[in-house]
């Protein structure tokens, strides 16, 4: 008999996790890594 394990999947997309970050790019949940993260669009300071 063979098992196999599940893969985590995004709750929105059902598309696979890496680290518990959605790989899919047209996913809301979807962070690209290599993108200032902590840009606010308001102007205000992150101090």
């Amino acid at each position: 008999m063979a098992f196999f394990t599940r893969k985590e999947r995004c709750k929105y997309c059902a598309g696979e996790l890496a680290d518990g970050k959605c790989t899919n790019p047209n996913c809301i949940a979807y962070q690209n890594t290599t993108e200032n993260v902590n840009k606010n669009k308001e102007g205000t300071d992150n101090a």
